[in-house]
């Protein structure tokens, strides 16, 4: 019995590969897109794993993929994140249309799906905090409502025997990564970063607890049908995190003086997303000015996940910044 990851060439999926290598775990067989260059699965080839160029919502495609290989779990990872310039009908496609595909498939096969979804089915800043299974879904990005969409087709195909489990990580952060948690602390380097004066809380989540989260997930005593938020163990604040990173780089804390009222981000953010229309900009506004935070405990519980804290764990992303190429292009010299 084999095992498929689609998106192991990602941050997240690379990590889940490379945990499911040192488990011993055989016959793992990576999903591609078939433009991806060799150089970003090469490592892992080497070690074994066999690469399937495939498109994931050609249906052909995937049915003989699973008609090739008999998968006892399937990691779907795989997808278009964030606010990218895009139609919809490209999420639709991706995001949707191949969760929808491969969901099918694993039916047909009897294996259990452990599918990547996001927190974002809460919209960027939930309407409830902390927010939780309870909390009303909120598609208010591309992205976000693309996720939404997945988990509801997801969710309908259980009763025809679909065996899924649904994980929502947060914003995850560790080593090789450029995505928020990066781009936080290169602009604490280059002295950019803005404070809100709101007291804010924060929740990310340490990539190595989340591919760790996705092999418990696949375990049979994890029910069907349930779904669970993976972050660290409590939110952090944002100024507690921000002070940590300038001492790492720098030997002090941020300069208290650099802070804005909070009426100003939310301008800011109406502006980007109403009269400049950048998604992009909003979610990035919104996220140093407002509080977003999750309940982990169902995972914590059923998963048995051993949670970390943040700025214990973040401490390795700023010393791996530090030796990045990428980081010292961008630090300053003072």
């Amino acid at each position: 019995m084999g095992v498929l990851v689609t998106g192991g060439t990602g941050f997240i999926g690379s990590v889940l590969v490379e945990h499911l290598l040192l488990n011993g775990v055989k016959g793992i067989v990576l999903l591609v897109r078939p433009e991806t260059e060799r150089s970003r699965y090469v490592r892992f080839q080497e070690a074994g794993v066999r690469v399937e160029p495939v498109v994931m919502h050609d249906q052909a495609a995937t049915r003989r993929l699973f008609i090739d290989h008999d998968f006892e779990t399937v990691y779907h990872i795989a997808a278009i994140r964030g606010s990218q310039p895009l139609p919809w009908e490209a999420y639709y496609a991706a995001n949707v249309l191949s969760t929808e595909c491969i969901a099918h498939e694993a039916i047909r096969q009897g294996s259990r799906l452990v599918y990547c979804s996001s927190v974002g089915v809460f919209g960027t800043i939930p309407q409830r905090l902390p927010a939780d299974e309870g909390t009303p879904f909120r598609g208010d990005s591309a992205y976000h409502r693309s996720k939404v969409m997945a988990e509801e087709r997801l969710r309908a195909l259980v009763p025809q025997g679909l065996d899924v489990v649904i994980l929502r990580p947060a914003i995850t952060y560790g080593k090789g990564d450029y995505g928020f948690p990066y781009s936080l602390i290169k602009l604490v380097d280059s002295g950019l970063y803005v404070h809100c004066d709101r007291d804010l809380w924060v929740h990310m989540g340490d990539v190595q607890i989340l591919a760790d989260a996705f092999l418990r997930a696949a375990k049979a005593g994890v029910r069907s049908g349930s779904a669970y938020i993976i972050a660290d163990r409590a939110p952090v604040s944002m100024r507690a995190l921000i002070d940590s990173i300038c001492y790492e780089l720098r030997g002090r804390p941020y300069p208290r003086w650099k802070r804005l009222p909070g009426v100003v981000f939310d301008w800011a953010c109406f502006t980007s997303g109403r009269v400049a229309k950048s998604e992009r900009w909003k979610t990035r506004l919104q996220l140093i000015s407002q509080s977003w935070y999750y309940d982990v405990g169902p995972a914590q519980r059923d998963l048995e996940l051993e949670l970390t804290s943040t700025i214990d764990r973040f401490r390795n992303v700023v010393e791996w910044y530090l030796g990045s190429t990428r980081g010292d292009r961008w630090r300053s010299p003072s």
